[in-house]
């Protein structure tokens, strides 16, 4: 998504499209999301669930719900609003000479940032069960529940999704149902022929 906003609205910084710049930046960002996470360890906020069987953040634990939803939801939200508002920017200026490679970019990019948000969108029951249990019992015993079940639908979403966002799926799809479709053949009766019946 990134290699594609950035070929679409920064066609000019080619250091931006190269793999070499990727093969860097990912490993960083990794490397930066389990640093941003540490602190909730660090606290001693993920403890063991005996209901659950798991190791979660605790519900009492104000402070690792705050900080694991800005993490996890804050940072997300704003990071996609500046690349569609960017993107909007972009489509909004007077039309230019473009190739068809950058028109395509302009829809694959479009399509993922709309997968991103409906993806946050599923997790938003989730987020507001967090913010209100340190303050509230309401949803309390179900809120694992509740949680597990939003990761569930965000990924069936995603796997739906997936085919929108990737033009060669949905055409990989689409063949192999044709293979399978079964066409009905009719024949025409011959006139003029004896018809011959067997009786048993």
């Amino acid at each position: 998504a990134a290699f594609r906003f950035f070929r679409v609205v920064y066609p000019s910084h080619v250091w931006l499209q190269d793999g070499f710049t990727y093969a860097v930046i990912i490993p960083i960002l990794w490397l930066i999301s389990i640093l941003f996470l540490l602190p909730v360890h660090v606290w001693h906020d993920i403890q063991l669930m005996p209901t659950e069987s798991i190791c979660v953040l605790a519900i009492h634990s104000a402070r690792g719900f705050i900080w694991s939803t800005i993490v996890i939801y804050g940072l997300p939200m704003n990071i996609i609003s500046i690349i569609y508002f960017q993107l909007a920017r972009f489509m909004r200026r007077p039309p230019l000479p473009t190739s068809a490679r950058a028109k395509r970019d302009v829809i694959v990019a479009r399509r993922i940032v709309l997968v991103v948000f409906v993806l946050i969108l599923a997790g938003a029951p989730s987020v507001v069960l967090e913010l209100m249990l340190p303050f509230t019992d309401v949803g309390k015993p179900l809120f694992y529940r509740i949680s597990n079940m939003t990761i569930v639908i965000a990924m069936i979403a995603l796997s739906c999704m997936l085919v929108y966002v990737t033009p060669q799926v949905k055409e990989i799809l689409m063949r192999i149902g044709k293979q399978h479709q079964v066409v009905p053949t009719y024949s025409q009766p011959r006139f003029g022929l004896p018809v011959t019946t067997t009786k048993r």
